[in-house]
């Protein structure tokens, strides 16, 4: 229960900071440094999935 209420919370603090840059994206007309730091955020948000599937076993 812990590990889904953390994985939800994440998910959330996750979603509210790529949606934050692609604002930021659209504001700027997608300069170079915008689209590095969302494409960094989609890694690592990626990866969060990605141990959150090996750890419940979906994968």
């Amino acid at each position: 229960m812990e590990f889904a209420r953390a994985a939800y919370g994440m998910s959330y603090e996750m979603g509210r900071h790529v949606s934050a840059l692609l604002g930021e994206e659209m504001r700027n007309r997608g300069t170079r440094r915008t689209r590095k730091k969302l494409a960094d955020s989609m890694d690592t948000w990626r990866a969060f999935v990605g141990k959150c599937e090996l750890v419940a076993g979906v994968t």
